[in-house]
């Protein structure tokens, strides 16, 4: 099973126009940069606070987990150094920003997202 799994710090939260968040996350370490969409009342994640990340091709375990999502991978761009994927979890967009060629995160796939 392939996966990425990172600490991540909430850089910042966007609210929009229909009850959903934008939610900047970062981790130095991993040079990984997510931008996640997420209903407000869903989780209660706060700016600066820092989450666990779990990306896998195959179903994760979620006992203590806060949300797990399950989404498809649509699209793949590089520039310079970055990669970038985007994938869709029932409408909900993310975006998925690293230094990294991620073999799991090829379009088109399924995958499974868990956050602690």
């Amino acid at each position: 099973m392939a996966h990425i799994k990172s600490e991540l710090s909430v850089t910042k939260i966007e609210s929009t126009d229909l009850k959903i968040s934008k939610y900047h996350l970062v981790s130095e370490k991993d040079q990984l940069k997510i931008t996640l969409e997420l209903p407000k009342e869903l989780v209660p994640i706060q700016e600066n606070d820092k989450i666990s990340i779990q990306i896998s091709d195959k179903p994760l375990e979620t006992k203590n987990t806060k949300l797990a999502l399950e989404g498809k991978v649509y699209r793949k761009t590089k520039n310079e150094n970055t990669y970038t994927y985007f994938a869709s979890f029932g409408g909900l967009q993310i975006r998925i920003e690293t230094p990294k060629e991620e073999k799991i995160l090829q379009p088109p796939r399924t995958i499974y997202l868990n956050i602690n």
